[in-house]
């Protein structure tokens, strides 16, 4: 529990809408991208570096098949999201709900679905340090449903076959193995 914020006065504050403000205005900040400029001469300057091949292969239809593979190479017991449930729950009880999981996963990755209806996220702080004063003090995590997992999961399998051969070597910082 986040008892007290420093604001950028230097002062404290405890009071829980105030401090809810402060970390919406803070986050969104952090994430907010500033305005480009020249994008399209930066993208004009760039080689495709995607074959048709590769390119076949991304967008072929998803099959059911790669829907079970990513929820069987999550992680059982990570922190449930909105939905309550861990993983786990899904792998353990495949036969009883893998056929409407896997129907979900399908319309959303194909555009039939809306993904906002599973797309609701926990945001977790998690202190950096000893004793946080500051928003900057804290990570964020989010902690997001089963099901928007593993559509994240299936399209991470997809891109992560031609990752390897896409990204220079220069660029290879954003390459994580996994």
């Amino acid at each position: 529990m986040i008892k007290n914020l420093r604001k950028s006065n230097g002062e404290f504050t405890s009071d829980e809408k105030e401090m809810d403000e402060m970390t919406i205005d803070f986050f969104r900040n952090l994430y907010t991208s500033e305005h480009t400029r020249n994008m399209q001469a930066v993208l004009d300057s760039l080689r495709v570096k995607a074959s048709v091949e590769m390119n076949e292969g991304l967008m072929a239809p998803f099959i059911e098949k790669e829907v079970k593979e990513a929820l069987f190479l999550m992680f059982p017991t990570k922190a449930p999201g909105p939905d309550g449930f861990p993983a786990h729950f899904f792998q353990r009880h495949w036969d009883l709900c893998g056929k409407e999981i896997t129907s979900v996963v399908l319309r959303v990755l194909s555009g039939e679905d809306d993904p906002a209806t599973i797309n609701d996220t926990f945001i977790v702080l998690i202190p950096k340090v000893a004793s946080p004063e500051e928003l900057g003090q804290f990570r964020p995590i989010s902690l997001c449903n089963v099901i928007f997992k593993i559509v994240s999961k299936v399209v991470a399998n997809r891109l992560k076959v031609v990752l390897l051969e896409i990204i220079s070597e220069e660029q290879s910082a954003f390459v994580l193995a996994g």
